[in-house]
């Protein structure tokens, strides 16, 4: 059976990471390592998944808006942690 393009990556990070290790970093160098590659849809869901086992990884949810603005994603690239938004007010 052939595997997608992120269990491929998946494969490439464990062995940079220690043995086991399943965590928020992982998924975060998953997400980098898939961005680097042109692989945005996939990124995204591996930057989610980062941000599931650690909501204030401010760096996975800097790289998770950048790769939701890249695929015009813009309403979601704005959501903030808790599942507030950012309010944006200009200034005259």
């Amino acid at each position: 059976m052939a595997r997608g393009p992120i269990e491929e990556i998946r494969v490439l990070v464990m062995w940079t990471m220690p043995p086991g290790e399943d965590t928020a970093r992982y998924w975060r160098k998953v997400g980098i390592v898939l961005v680097n590659g042109s692989q945005y849809e996939e990124a995204s869901k591996a930057f989610d998944k980062s941000i599931e086992l650690d909501r204030k990884d401010t760096e996975t949810w800097n790289n998770r808006g950048i790769v939701l603005s890249i695929l015009k994603r813009n309403k979601e690239a704005i959501q903030w942690p808790l599942g507030s938004n950012i309010l944006i007010v200009p200034r005259f």
